[in-house]
């Protein structure tokens, strides 16, 4: 009787804990997709652990927040991107590559030391 509960508890979890299918990315768009995913990556090496976590400040709080918005929040903004029925491709490779830029230019800021907050050394 327990199995039998066991099973049913682990089918209805399973069911509802599925991981949200990612949207299609047709191949034209997808090296922009690639470029997003090398500058995160690159972002991530920052603190020399490629963790998906950044150690950019003495503040453990401040940390988490810069990370889950620079990994797990770009990650949901690219799935939105190619999930929205309203934009157009070139609208999307637009703000794909826009999207890249700022991610790059968070890294050259950081490196050149110009993020004040930032204070710890590289």
């Amino acid at each position: 009787m327990i199995k039998h509960i066991l099973l049913i508890f682990f089918a209805i979890v399973s069911f509802f804990a599925q991981a949200q299918q990612k949207p299609f990315i047709p191949l034209m768009r997808k090296i922009f997709h690639e470029n997003v995913d090398r500058s995160q990556r690159s972002i991530d090496k920052i603190d020399r652990k490629e963790d998906r976590t950044v150690n950019l400040t003495s503040d453990p709080e401040i940390n988490m927040q810069v990370s889950y918005s620079l990994f797990y929040k770009v990650d949901e903004f690219q799935d939105a991107i190619e999930s929205d029925s309203t934009m157009d491709g070139n609208s999307k490779i637009r703000t794909l590559r826009g999207l890249n830029e700022v991610l790059s230019a968070f890294e050259t800021a950081y490196r050149m030391r110009e993020l004040r907050s930032f204070n710890c050394p590289i």
